[in-house]
């Protein structure tokens, strides 16, 4: 407090005074080296390299600012001029970049693209997880198919096995010789199936 000899204020009051100020300054100089240093969103160099004019977007958003300064500078004309006048037809030059801008399309952007390849992948899924439940229904059905197979083919070699049994026990005295005969040859052609003589 040696260099100002009459202070209008007290030194507890210009340090006060002074806190207050050096707060706002020092949040105005982080702010200011904050936006010195941020890089500018979605910038890299190599976009340097890219010539804007022809992407769709840079088109219309360039076919936009022509329309909005040309309808400016409609509203800001005489206001004497006829109401033909005003509803006379665009300009050639700006019927050019409208129609220039119709023919070509503009790209989805990334959430559109999320959303497209989410619904994609939703698909696929319901789609695998459905493939993935026939496969498991072929299996069930080709088991079940193979064990009613197993289990008539059981069923016919019993019947077989009971009819040979029946023939070979039959008593064949009563029947007449050819009914024999006949007897005789099915229990020799089964006993030489099973190797018996």
């Amino acid at each position: 407090m040696l260099a100002i000899p009459d202070p209008f204020q007290t030194p507890v009051g210009l340090k006060s005074r002074w806190c207050t100020l050096q707060a706002a300054i020092n949040k105005f100089s982080g702010c200011v080296k904050q936006i010195k240093h941020h890089p500018q969103k979605g910038f890299c160099p190599y976009f340097l390299l890219q010539n804007p004019g022809n992407a769709p977007k840079w088109i219309e958003y360039i076919t936009n600012l022509q329309n909005k300064l040309a309808s400016q500078k409609q509203k800001s004309q005489d206001t004497t001029t006829t109401i033909a006048c005003l509803s006379e037809p665009p300009s050639h030059a700006l019927l050019t970049t409208e129609s220039s801008t119709r023919k070509t399309e503009r790209p989805s952007g990334q959430k559109k693209s999320k959303n497209n390849q989410q619904r994609t992948e939703t698909w696929q899924q319901a789609l695998a997880r459905s493939q993935k439940e026939m496969v498991e229904q072929t299996q069930l059905q080709n088991d079940l198919l193979s064990s009613q197979t197993k289990a008539m083919n059981s069923i016919a070699e019993d019947l077989r096995l009971m009819v040979e049994d029946s023939f070979m026990s039959k008593d064949y005295s009563h029947m007449d010789e050819q009914t024999q005969r006949y007897y005789e040859l099915k229990k020799t052609s089964t006993f030489e199936q099973y190797g018996i003589n």
